[in-house]
């Protein structure tokens, strides 16, 4: 429109504008003008359809309640734990043999008489020395002679414990239950396990447990005593819970008397998880997993279960050898040459032709031992193949049974004269495991990396940092100078026997150095201080799954730390 033609529509008067609107269709019209919409006619607002409440999963509800539970353990009441002993606890396991526990409290020497002389005397010596060791050793006369004595220098309420770590080795290495206790019989708690020994011509023989009718060997933590039990002790045991859960570190969040919570790691996983204890036995209440990641974990510790069932007949194959003491391939008299390796040949000779010892440089030595078990004589890689073989139900027959070999599902023999001889030899075992890659994983540690037994700590924090590197079964073949012949490079090969629950490093490897024996770091530090981890080759799960014969008991045991016959 113009602006004539608006000047004029404007001055119309309402009733003929309003009609004129309606005739264009301009706005909704009825009879009597205007319609305006009123709100109860217009059209409700668009709202989805209501839905039912999602109820959660079993596994969500689950998660949710043992999340509260662990909150609950969080704010219970701590125990004190043991700080001197947390603060150096590698440093004293990998030193002297122990179980690897978690201690609640540390214990305490009981109040001596002032008038006392001797027993003041002694601890404060203990306590003073730079050579426990040495001032150890003098005191054990006086323990044999009264062991009430021992008792009151040595022992924290009860426990064989000290927070030194080169106490923790004295005690280990030289004190027997013969020097605390004169009683006709005693128990030792160890870990969740308690022994009973009786005392023989002033000697402890166990009469119950893994080693009955052995020698009662003490270990580091052991509690010790005669007469009833007590009902609790300070010790937590989480090596045997990993027996039983299959995980491989254990990160310890936060302990209270009847509970702890840990963190639990299984292959690459980390689990919260709450722990029940009664008394040093330990058992999974409940673990905070979600629920896309279920079948992830359950597949961890499927893995890590194949794993721990075959590792545990090569325990149980290694533990044979200790029990039946094979002696170390090397003569007596050797007139100036390296003979290592000589006698295996002369002892199998004798024993295929019904004769009862050989001759090797005018000494003459056994073909079995009083239990009618064959002495094979051993160099150190003979450990490792002989341990595969018998796991694999190889191996000679005993004197009762006649001569002959029985072969199982794996026989090193039949290779040809010269290949058997290799195999001997570390470079040449190692050489064999790289041509075998469908049966072992071989990892070689780089220059830089190599770490002398000797230099302690550093050892240990390159054995934190390499953790994933190393577990049960795995073979360390190690290197260096030796006190014998600091010229030329020396190997020694072991396996790795058991590993620590809560740092997941190894603790005791296990081989033949003059007789099978489970040891502890310290013992191959103070022996070849040098000598460092050059190779570690590990036997394929797979493949030992195809090999071994499965043992008739449970797997889900801790092996003993001390097997029958053990001399480490």
């Amino acid at each position: 429109m113009t602006s004539g033609r608006v000047t004029r529509f404007r001055s119309m008067n309402w009733p003929i504008r309003t009609a004129l609107f309606c005739l264009l269709g301009i706005s909704q019209c009825t009879s009597g003008g205007v319609s305006r919409v009123q709100p109860e006619e217009m059209a409700p607002p668009y709202s989805p359809p209501a839905l039912a409440p999602v109820e959660p999963s079993e596994h969500e509800v689950q998660r949710r309640q043992c999340e509260a539970t662990l909150r609950e353990t969080l704010a219970m009441p701590a125990v004190p734990g043991a700080p001197d002993y947390a603060k150096r606890r590698l440093e004293i396991l990998t030193r002297a043999k122990a179980e690897p526990a978690v201690l609640t409290h540390t214990p305490q020497l009981s109040e001596a008489d002032p008038k006392d002389l001797v027993v003041t005397g002694y601890r404060q010596l203990l306590e003073q020395t730079e050579y426990p060791w040495d001032a150890l050793e003098n005191m054990l006369p006086t323990f044999k002679k009264k062991p009430q004595i021992g008792r009151q220098v040595l022992l924290r309420d009860g426990y064989l414990y000290a927070d030194d770590p080169e106490l923790a080795y004295a005690l280990v290495g030289l004190v027997s239950a013969e020097h605390l206790f004169g009683h006709d019989r005693i128990w030792i708690r160890r870990g969740e396990n308690l022994y009973h020994a009786k005392r023989k011509k002033g000697r402890y023989y166990f009469t119950d447990g893994p080693s009955e009718g052995e020698l009662a060997r003490l270990l580091l933590f052991d509690q010790i005593g005669h007469g009833a039990t007590p009902a609790d002790t300070i010790l937590r045991d989480f090596r045997a819970l990993k027996y039983r859960l299959h995980f491989t570190q254990a990160e310890v969040r936060h302990v209270a008397e009847t509970r702890i919570v840990a963190n639990l790691r299984y292959g690459s996983m980390w689990v919260p998880s709450v722990l029940t204890s009664n008394g040093a036995h330990l058992a999974l209440q409940c673990e905070i997993v979600a629920e896309h990641l279920v079948d992830q974990l359950e597949n961890e510790k499927r893995e890590a279960e194949r794993r721990q069932n075959v590792v545990q007949v090569l325990r149980h194959s290694m533990q044979l050898q200790i029990e039946d003491q094979l002696p170390f391939d090397e003569p007596r008299r050797e007139f100036g040459f390296q003979l290592d390796g000589k006698l295996r040949r002369n002892w199998l000779y004798a024993y295929l032709n019904d004769r009862r010892s050989y001759a090797f440089n005018g000494d003459r030595y056994f073909v079995f031992n009083s239990k009618g078990q064959p002495l094979i004589p051993q160099v150190c890689v003979d450990f490792l193949t002989d341990t595969l073989e018998r796991a694999s139900g190889t191996w000679w027959k005993p004197k009762s049974e006649g001569r002959a070999r029985i072969v199982g599902k794996l026989d090193y023999e039949p290779m040809n004269l010269l290949e058997r001889a290799k195999l001997r030899r570390v470079p040449g075992f190692l050489l064999h495991a790289r041509s075998h890659p469908e049966q072992f994983e071989v990892l070689d540690v780089p220059e830089k990396e190599r770490v002398p037994l000797g230099e302690r700590k550093r050892y240990i924090d390159y054995l934190l940092t390499h953790r994933d590197d190393f577990q049960g079964g795995d073979i360390l073949m190690i290197r260096g100078p030796v006190p014998w012949d600091p010229i030329e490079l020396h190997y020694h090969s072991f396996f790795v026997y058991e590993t620590d629950p809560l740092s997941g490093i190894p603790l005791a490897v296990v081989g033949n150095a003059g007789r099978p024996s489970v040891r502890y770091w310290e013992v191959e530090a103070r022996r070849t201080p040098q000598r460092a981890i050059w190779h570690r080759v590990r036997p394929k799960t797979e493949w030992l799954e195809s090999i071994v014969v499965p043992l008739e008991s449970s797997t889900n045991f801790p092996p003993p730390i001390s097997p029958r016959g053990n001399a480490g």
